[in-house]
């Protein structure tokens, strides 16, 4: 194991192999092992949790019962605490409130960074990507503040481009390609809008 800072792995006892650098890094890890903690209370509630990497000021630091999660960025992952979440987050804020939530991707300034995440299999791309989202699963957000307003707990969208399904909420098997494309859809399904604007005025239709 390698400590660097105060607290930092103060805990461990048969945990092998941890890197914790930072005040309070991996503060808790008492048998986990191959833990990467760098960055102010980055990982500091980790106990058994092996596996796992959390770069940057408290980044996952509220989880005590998952592995193999990647964190990079202030607060990214900060309040996941679910087994085998196996989530991917990389940027300031980003996915912070998800707990629950399993086996995404969040990339980008705040993606998924407001809504209490529980919503599994999503790739969230994009500044303030899926920003508000509560629910969600098996979609695709790629592009800044795509499904970035709405309350998103829709399955199965996918959403390329700009401010793309903007305002969805409960809509579910949309594609939407384009800048602000199905900006203004809510709970609508199965609509395909491809091209800047398609379909931006547009907020009922199946």
């Amino acid at each position: 194991n390698i400590a660097i800072g105060s607290y930092a792995l103060d805990a461990t006892t048969t945990g092998n192999h941890n890197i914790a650098i930072g005040h309070s890094a991996g503060t808790a890890i008492t048998d986990g092992i191959r833990n990467v903690c760098v960055g102010a209370y980055a990982g500091d509630a980790f106990d058994g949790e092996s596996y796992s990497v959390a770069i940057g000021h408290s980044a996952l630091s509220g989880d005590a019962s998952s592995s193999g999660s990647v964190a990079v960025g202030y607060q990214a992952l900060a309040d996941q605490n679910t087994a085998s979440s196996n989530n991917v987050a990389i940027g300031y804020q980003v996915a912070k409130n998800l707990n629950g939530g399993t086996d995404s991707v969040y990339v980008g300034y705040s993606a998924g960074g407001v809504g209490v995440i529980t919503g599994d299999n999503n790739v969230a791309v994009g500044k303030g990507a899926l920003l508000n989202a509560t629910s969600p699963s098996n979609s695709v957000f790629i592009g800044s503040l795509a499904g970035g307003l709405g309350v998103t707990t829709g399955a199965s969208n996918v959403c390329v481009g700009y401010a793309a399904g903007y305002d969805l909420s409960s809509g579910a098997s949309n594609t939407l390609v384009g800048r602000d494309a199905g900006a203004n859809l809510t709970d609508n399904a199965e609509n395909v809008a491809i091209g800047a604007y398609a379909m931006d005025a547009a907020n009922t239709g199946e």
